[in-house]
């Protein structure tokens, strides 16, 4: 007994030695070669495991925010824009979820909001504050009398989002989702400046070819805001005067950023039919104000600069808010294609 005993035992031990012997001479070429396993298969010595896809961290904790912050304006005191902006980072996270889904990085279903930092509770009871220094430009209505805004608590749960550190893991994102991300804090800037938390603006400018691609709309947009109020009684021109307050700042700072490279500006620009009617004032706006919003995305993945990119998605953000503020049907990514 104890003679075939020893004899199970050795052929065990050479049933192991074979195996170990066939791991690593398989696992040696495997290596030399290349080839890794998936990241959820056994560890084999010699073989190493596939590295997570570029950008995992950054799109799973952007799609988990825009869910948490999608519930937190859920749960706001209503108001004009809260619905809309919940909306919006609600579709945000599902097309986010897609696209990474097809780079290959996993999101859970659910995440906890509470693992975000974005605060979820009920705020039905705050009451908005009205102590804030309007900006010298607010895009789509007029400068208050009183040289103050009034700020929804939701704007500044928007405006927290855009804060440096966030916005400087989108910034060192792949080219392949910068453009993304960086579309979804330009949403955030949106829903900051009509909920009116927003801040001084950037300091560093665009670079001189991004902001040719952006002044020229601007200007057609400028023109026509002009030729409308010309043609609108005095005491309905509250709203086009500050359009077009917001749009002169613009355009003097694009003109300055692009400089030598702008365009000789025109005595006047091609505006669709019926644009000079002052009773379609707002259906031509909101079209105009589209192709700047368009405009501003395409140039998203063009700034490697910080602080150009930091300006790209201010200009980006405050555009498409005034496009939502006179009618403009709101896309995914704000105009980005």
């Amino acid at each position: 007994m104890s003679g075939a005993a020893a004899s199970g035992d050795d052929s065990r031990t050479v049933f192991a030695t074979r195996r170990s012997v066939i791991l690593a001479t398989t696992a040696l070429p495997l290596a030399a070669c290349g080839v890794r396993l998936e990241r959820d298969a056994p560890q084999i010595p010699g073989v190493p495991t596939a590295t997570p896809p570029a950008d995992t961290a950054v799109m799973q904790e952007s799609i988990a925010r825009l869910r948490a912050l999608s519930r937190a304006l859920s749960g706001q005191e209503p108001g004009p824009w809260t619905g809309r902006l919940a909306a919006l980072h609600s579709k945000q996270a599902d097309e986010l979820t897609r696209i990474a889904a097809s780079a290959g990085i996993t999101v859970e279903p659910s995440p906890v909001a509470s693992s975000t930092g974005v605060t979820t509770t009920n705020s039905s009871t705050s009451t908005p504050v009205t102590t804030r220094p309007a900006p010298t430009s607010a895009p789509g209505s007029a400068t208050t009398s009183s040289s103050t805004i009034t700020v929804h608590p939701a704007g500044v749960l928007e405006a927290d989002e855009i804060k440096p550190g966030r916005f400087g893991a989108v910034i060192r994102a792949s080219a392949q989702h910068r453009p993304v991300l960086l579309a979804v804090l330009a949403g955030h800037r949106t829903g900051a400046r009509l909920l009116g938390a927003v801040d001084s603006p950037a300091i560093t400018g665009l670079s001189a070819t991004s902001a040719v691609t952006v002044l020229g709309p601007v200007r057609t947009a400028t023109y026509a805001a002009e030729v409308l109020i010309a043609k609108t009684q005095v005491k309905q021109r509250g709203d086009l005067a500050g359009l077009l307050s917001f749009l002169y700042a613009e355009r003097m700072r694009l003109g300055s950023e692009a400089g030598s490279r702008a365009p000789a500006e025109q005595l006047s620009y091609a505006l669709p039919a019926g644009s000079d009617d002052p009773t379609r004032a707002r259906p031509t706006m909101a079209h105009l104000l589209g192709s700047c919003v368009v405009a501003a995305a395409s140039v998203s993945g063009e700034e490697r600069d910080p602080g150009g990119a930091r300006r790209t998605l201010e200009l980006w953000g405050d555009l498409a808010a005034a496009a939502w503020t006179w009618g403009t049907a709101p896309t995914t990514f704000l105009g980005l294609k």
